[in-house]
């Protein structure tokens, strides 16, 4: 069923709820989990570049909180900055920082003249990451949420994935068409791994804990893999 978010039971291995989204909006672009029991649902039209943002409780079921129609940009990418707050990655090359409690934008911050396909933050070293097609742009977060510019990473294909690595020791994961590598943000312009071949995977997400990270990939079949990555970096 088209425009259905599922619910999947790790521990029971089944479905355990199925929602039906706005039919106005028929791309489904992201799902993103925040912390304090929530998440984020961004549902992109393309006929008139415009995003919802709905906001769900995560409990036994998901029930709707709130939802945020911006008109004028799609929402590519997002990432939780602090609570009640979004860092969104938007096509019309701005940053923009969201706050999901008031619905309303704080901050917005062009930092790219093109669409911003990726976003992702580092808290520990005050770092965010936005991406193009072709380019990853490392910024310093001062106060008030504001942007200022430190390096780039050129040449890297990686459509719309990419996420931090390992947070304390600033790697980055990248994926791309033919597979994925491990880039040291102190050290961008020199690659740590190139040896990652993956088969037309689309999507991934990673957790990290004191004791390892696992990443989850899925590929256009269906297919999810998880992976345990050992920390020898």
């Amino acid at each position: 069923m088209q425009n259905t978010l599922k619910v999947y039971d790790l521990g029971m291995k089944k479905i355990v709820q199925e929602l039906v989204l706005n039919k106005q909006y028929p791309l489904i672009k992201l799902i993103y989990s925040i912390s304090n029991n929530k998440l984020v649902v961004v549902q992109l039209r393309d006929i008139d570049k415009s995003s919802q943002v709905v906001l769900y409780e995560l409990s036994k079921n998901l029930n709707q909180i709130k939802s945020t129609l911006f008109e004028f940009f799609q929402i590519n990418s997002c990432v939780e900055f602090v609570q009640d707050q979004l860092v969104l990655a938007c096509s019309d090359g701005f940053v923009r920082l969201f706050d999901s409690h008031r619905q309303e934008i704080i901050v917005a911050q062009r930092c790219h003249n093109e669409p911003i396909l990726n976003i992702k933050i580092n808290q520990t070293n005050s770092l965010l990451l936005t991406a193009t097609h072709d380019q990853i742009y490392i910024w310093n977060i001062e106060d008030q949420f504001e942007l200022d510019f430190s390096s780039k990473i050129d040449n890297i294909s990686n459509d719309e994935n990419f996420l931090s690595l390992e947070p304390n020791k600033s790697i980055l994961f990248v994926l791309d068409r033919t597979g994925c590598c491990l880039i040291n943000l102190k050290r961008p312009h020199s690659r740590i791994n190139d040896e990652y071949l993956l088969d037309n995977s689309v999507a991934f997400n990673q957790q990290s804990s004191s004791q390892m990270s696992i990443l989850a990939l899925a590929n256009k079949s269906g297919l999810i893999r998880v992976f345990r990555l050992l920390n020898k970096f």
